[in-house]
């Protein structure tokens, strides 16, 4: 279906509000001027906005900053959660989107992890015909980039 992706991002920001709020921690979101429609699924591309931002919380110390941006690339959309939290090591990069993958990093406030959101969100954005990367800073933070089609034909 078309949807406006800004809308989608703003109303998933909103839904992590209270976690964020709990932790002291801003979501700042600069949307571009008006909307931005693609033709996708929707709550498949909510699942993975709302994984990439909760994870950006999760792993982020208090009072820290949580950036989102969203970028009209022409055929495509680049969407990118940026944190200043506890970042991955070089090394575990290439483990974050496998089941089950137990990394070093840990989230700064108890929260759980069962290892499996990130390869959910890499099958989301796969089954969409998008991409997923992230580059890391151990102790800096990090930065997932999906790129999405704006016009999708995939199948269940």
């Amino acid at each position: 279906q078309d949807f406006d992706l800004i809308k989608l991002i703003e109303e998933t920001i909103e839904t992590n509000h209270p976690h964020s709020k709990r932790k002291g921690i801003t979501i700042q979101f600069k949307p571009l001027d008006g909307s931005l429609y693609i033709n996708s699924d929707k709550n498949l591309v909510y699942q993975i906005i709302d994984n990439l931002i909760s994870n950006a919380i999760k792993y982020s110390h208090s009072n820290a900053i949580v950036i989102t941006r969203c970028t009209d690339e022409g055929n495509s959309v680049l969407l990118e959660v940026e944190d200043h939290g506890v970042g991955i090591p070089t090394s575990e990069i290439d483990l974050l989107f496998k089941k089950f993958s137990k990394l070093s990093s840990r989230p700064t406030a108890g929260e759980s992890s069962t290892g499996l959101g990130l390869s959910i969100v890499n099958m989301l954005v796969k089954l969409l015909g998008g991409n997923i990367s992230c580059s890391s800073k151990q102790g800096l933070g990090s930065t997932f980039k999906v790129i999405l089609p704006k016009r999708n034909g995939y199948q269940l």
